[in-house]
C-alpha cells in the first residue's frame, strides 16, 4: 500500500481494480483495491477489534495465491457498435455507432504470497501493485513498511503495512484465503458487494 513510484517501460495497462506501476507515463504504485482511505477503526468499545490479536499460523498456506513467474495481460472489451437507424418511406438507415476504444493492457504478475509470506526480503511487504488504478498482481514493496494491524495507513502518502497486510478503509488489515487465516472473532472477506477485491486471486481477502 504505498506509493512506491515505479517506472515500467513498455508496459500497456490491465486488470482489476487497484494496483498501480507506470505505463504510458503513469504512475506505480503499491496499494490495495480492498477499500479507501477513511477512518482508522482500530478500536471498538474500548477494546482492539479481533483482526488486531496476534496472526494465526494460516491454515490455508496461502493456497488462493498462485505465484507465476509470466507476464498475463488482460483488459476490457470495446465498446458496441450503435444500431442503424430506422428506414423511413423511401429513407436510408442511419449510420452505425462507432465501436469502443481498443482497451488498454496491464500486465498482471505474482510474485508473492502475502498469507503463506516468505517471499520477500526483509523490511520489504508482499501487497497489490497498482496500474493507472488497475491491479497488476502482487510484488514486494520496498520499505518502509511499518504500520502494523489497525494502526493508521494510507496506500498512496503512507505510513505503509508490515508485510501480510493492506491498507483498508484507513487501518492495516491481513490478508487471508479462509476464515482459518484469521483470529476468532473475524472472517475472511474475499469480496466486496459480490465482487472479488483482488480480480488476480479471487479468493483472496483481508480478515474483518
Amino acid at each position: 500500500m504505498s506509493t512506491r513510484l515505479l517506472i515500467l517501460v513498455g508496459v500497456s495497462s490491465s486488470l482489476a481494480t487497484g494496483i498501480g506501476a507506470g505505463c504510458d507515463g503513469g504512475a506505480a504504485a503499491y496499494g490495495s483495491g480492498a477499500g479507501t482511505a477513511s477512518g482508522v477503526g482500530a478500536t471498538s468499545g474500548g477494546g482492539f477489534v479481533p483482526d488486531c490479536e496476534p496472526a494465526p499460523e494460516p491454515v490455508s498456506e496461502g493456497s488462493c495465491v498462485v505465484l507465476t513467474s509470466t507476464v498475463a495481460t488482460a483488459g476490457g472489451g470495446g465498446g458496441v457498435g450503435g444500431s442503424g437507424g430506422l428506414e423511413g418511406s423511401g429513407g436510408t438507415g442511419g449510420a452505425g455507432g462507432t465501436g469502443g476504444a481498443t482497451p488498454t493492457m496491464v500486465p498482471v504478475l505474482v510474485t508473492c504470497d502475502p498469507v503463506a509470506g516468505g517471499d520477500c526480503e526483509e523490511g520489504d511487504a508482499c501487497d497489490v501493485l497498482l496500474v493507472r488504478g488497475q491491479q497488476a498482481g502482487l510484488r514486494c514493496a520496498p520499505p518502509p513498511n511499518r504500520a502494523v494491524l489497525c494502526a493508521p495507513c494510507d496506500p498512496v502518502s503512507g505510513p505503509h503495512c508490515v508485510d501480510g497486510a493492506t491498507c483498508f478503509e484507513g487501518s492495516c488489515r491481513r490478508y487471508c484465503c479462509e476464515d482459518g487465516d484469521c483470529p476468532s472473532g473475524s472472517l475472511c472477506s474475499p469480496t466486496e458487494n459480490g465482487v472479488p477485491r483482488f480480480s488476480f486471486a479471487p479468493m483472496l481477502g483481508i480478515c474483518r
